[in-house]
């Protein structure tokens, strides 16, 4: 007698649900964006119809997490044309930078982009200021297309050596400076010790102080990250996704998937070890501090220096020039004006 056909195999979970059981601590990466766990919550139960990605342990398609299309105005802009676009390396402190330029008349604006990222995530801040302003996109030591540090060096301040680095080559003697997450400590770094050079300085989704939080907590991600870095970051890395486009998703992703691990670790317990306020509060030029609805919680930078002007964009991730273009691009209109009144900070 015939056997029954077996039933098939259950469906093959994503990576993210299948290894969710064992990620307890991914508060502390959240912290890398000064982000809250509450707060993640409430986006993924009341930002119905705008998340690209699903909530942490979520299936598609599950309550709360309903993808939907993107708002045609903030979609992922196209980068400067070729013939606006230069491309070019320079030496840097711990191995050659790459940089993408394009020209314009007004002040200097320069983007610093965050772990794991590059700068082709400001493609469409370099297009919007293509024939206004000279704008400068640097790859960071051992991201997009720069060389890994020589030494292995990864700190917060070897970071901000590479902006002085490219500052310098390219003669930069005022500047507006942008820079986000990682980027944006290592911003926060550079105005303190530069601080005449730095015409204003925007802030887009900011680390916290996670020296703040319990040591033990930081000490087992870090550990966990150095065992496995592209797959625990990408875990906290789809967190962080929380409200994007499907496009902010995969350019962030595939960013990821192109860093080595021997840069995620080192950057992430350097980062976690940066304590912001005593830098930030040594520039006192023109400040501005964009937020993602996540940024609330007590060791947000926001938080613990509320004398720094902050906005929060209520739709986007944690990549909000990607997401909201838009907003980034009003946040630089309004810094810039004040900068061409405002002296040396």
């Amino acid at each position: 007698m015939c056997e029954p056909p077996r039933p098939p195999p259950p469906p093959r979970r994503p990576r993210s649900v299948r290894r969710a059981g064992r990620r307890r601590g991914w508060k502390p990466l959240l912290a890398l964006a000064g982000l809250g766990v509450a707060a993640a919550a409430a986006v993924v139960l009341t930002r119905r119809g705008r998340t690209g990605m699903a909530a942490p342990g979520a299936e598609p398609g599950a309550p709360g997490v309903e993808p939907a299309a993107a708002d045609p105005a903030e979609a992922l802009a196209p980068p400067p044309s070729p013939s606006a676009l230069r491309e070019s390396w320079i030496a840097g402190p711990a191995g050659t930078l790459f940089l993408r330029e394009v020209d314009g008349p007004g002040l200097p604006v320069v983007l610093v982009h965050g772990l794991a990222g590059s700068g082709r995530l400001w493609g469409a801040q370099l297009a919007w200021l293509a024939g206004r302003h000279h704008a400068v996109a640097l790859d960071l030591r051992g991201h997009g297309r720069s060389d890994p540090s020589v030494g292995g060096e990864y700190d917060v301040a070897d970071y901000a050596a590479d902006l002085a680095a490219a500052a310098d080559a390219l003669a930069l003697r005022r500047f507006l400076l942008v820079g986000h997450s990682l980027g944006a400590a290592a911003a926060v770094e550079y105005a303190a010790h530069h601080r005449a050079r730095v015409a204003g300085l925007l802030l887009v989704d900011p680390p916290g102080d996670s020296t703040r939080l319990p040591r033990g907590r930081v000490e087992e991600l870090v550990a966990t990250v150095a065992r496995d870095p592209q797959g625990e970051v990408e875990f906290h890395y789809r967190q962080l996704l929380l409200g994007s486009t499907p496009e902010t998703a995969q350019a962030v992703l595939d960013e990821l998937a192109a860093t080595g691990g021997e840069v995620l670790a080192p950057s992430l317990e350097a980062v976690m070890g940066w304590e912001p306020l005593a830098p930030l509060r040594r520039y006192q030029g023109p400040r501005l501090c964009l937020l993602s609805l996540l940024n609330d919680a007590p060791e947000s930078l926001a938080r613990l220096a509320p004398e720094l002007p902050a906005r929060t964009v209520r739709e986007g991730s944690h990549w909000l020039m990607l997401d909201r273009p838009q907003a980034v691009h009003q946040a630089l209109s309004r810094l810039l004006d004040q900068a061409a009144g405002a002296g040396p900070g």
